[in-house]
């Protein structure tokens, strides 16, 4: 099994999580200021 060779692709995943934490993250805030 290589590791190596999926790297990318959970580099990728992890990206897309962080943004869409982000995005989360952002909503709160907002709604928690208010």
């Amino acid at each position: 099994m290589s590791t190596h060779s999926s790297h990318p692709d959970i580099i990728k995943r992890l990206k897309r999580a962080e943004g869409h934490l982000r995005s989360i993250i952002d909503m709160m805030e907002t709604k928690g200021s208010l």
